[in-house]
């Protein structure tokens, strides 16, 4: 298989006033296997984003210096190829669950989701999501999207994100991140549900300071 897109070894959702958690390190699971086949994870529902093949699972571990996730478990690993084309996109998918019950985001509340990736020589030149929150089990509808593209020789990268969109002008790109590629990142994605349409907020934080609070980050 070629390697790799992505590595991403936790992810983190809660609702901040009720500070609830979801978390995965892969720690059981076996080097070389599925990720659909650990931990309830699966093929997503929707047809077209089910094509490609499933992230792997390897030993690696990531490290972020200060983060309470890191140099645990092991790594989930999107093979270069797969979402290169429509036809070969995929997402694996984890449904949440507090409890009995299914993740929702509530008005005046905050989801957070935190991971630590690397982004490597081989990626894509072009924007790719890699990241998302679903919204629907049937429609395209997300609440996030992350994405990125190296650049220059392959050794610079650029994150950006969005609601919905996979358009250029409607995502926000990051500053360029000369000498990105390869590095380990830390990013976390932030949605503010707001009452109203169309107004809930979206933020990405790149290599955020683990010591401080949101408002003191950069």
């Amino acid at each position: 298989m070629r390697k790799t897109v992505l590595l991403f070894i936790m992810m983190v959702a809660a609702v901040t006033m009720n500070a609830q958690v979801f978390y995965e390190y892969f720690e059981n699971a076996t080097s070389g296997m599925n990720l659909e086949d650990y931990n309830d994870w699966y093929v997503s529902f929707k047809s077209s984003d089910a094509l490609g093949v499933s992230p792997i699972i390897e030993g690696e571990t990531l490290f972020y210096d200060g983060y309470i996730g890191s140099d645990i478990g092991k790594v989930a690993v999107l093979d270069s190829l797969v979402g290169k084309e429509s036809d070969t996109q995929r997402i694996s998918t984890h449904v949440v669950k507090i409890g009995q019950d299914t993740l929702v985001p509530i008005v005046g509340e905050t989801m957070y989701a935190a991971f630590i990736v690397s982004i490597l020589p081989n990626s894509k030149t072009s924007y790719r999501d890699f990241f998302t929150w679903e919204a629907s089990t049937g429609s395209s509808f997300t609440r996030g999207r992350v994405f990125a593209k190296v650049s220059n020789a392959n050794t610079d990268l650029n994150f950006a994100v969005s609601k919905n969109s996979s358009s250029a002008g409607v995502y926000i790109e990051s500053d360029l991140m000369v000498g990105g590629v390869g590095v380990y990142h830390l990013l976390v994605l932030a949605y503010e549900v707001i009452e109203g349409d169309a107004n809930d907020v979206i933020k990405l934080y790149i290599n955020p300071d683990p010591t401080k609070p949101a408002a003191e980050q950069t």
